[in-house]
């Protein structure tokens, strides 16, 4: 056999599995995230951790981090709300935020907070976020 065909097959034998996995996972999303949910309800900062890790590595970021460096408050420390771990209530869910977004994951640059406060702060300024809280005690 020539090494062209191998290459061939080689690939189309990928591509099938990688079909047969995405439909596993299409039929099966409902017990995926069920699987998900325990793992968080059962150690949350470990959940956290390497949820964190695997998204440094994709998006190409700097990480330091060991599971000790990952705690989870019972309350979030920007809006002071209960976290609610590992049910569906993502507002209230724990999530690792980056102080300084361009350091990445590393000692002394992340926080644990709700996933409501990561999002009001996802990529907006300080003076965005005065400016929003002035329009806001204008209005009540």
């Amino acid at each position: 056999m020539s090494t062209e065909l191998l290459t061939k097959n080689r690939k189309q034998t990928r591509a099938s599995a990688l079909r047969a996995s995405r439909a596993w996972y299409a039929r099966n999303a409902e017990h995926v995230s069920q699987r998900a949910r325990e793992k968080l309800r059962a150690n949350p900062s470990k959940a956290l951790f390497q949820r964190t890790r695997k998204r440094a590595a994709k998006l190409g970021l700097p990480f330091d981090l060991t599971p000790e460096d990952v705690v989870v408050p019972d309350v979030c420390p920007v809006l002071g709300i209960p976290f609610n771990i590992g049910d569906r209530k993502f507002g209230s869910s724990p999530s690792i935020d980056r102080v300084v977004p361009s350091l990445g994951y590393v000692r002394g640059n992340i926080v644990v907070c709700s996933q409501r406060a990561n999002r009001i702060k996802n990529d907006a300024t300080l003076s965005e976020l005065r400016a929003v809280v002035a329009f806001l005690e204008a209005r009540s």
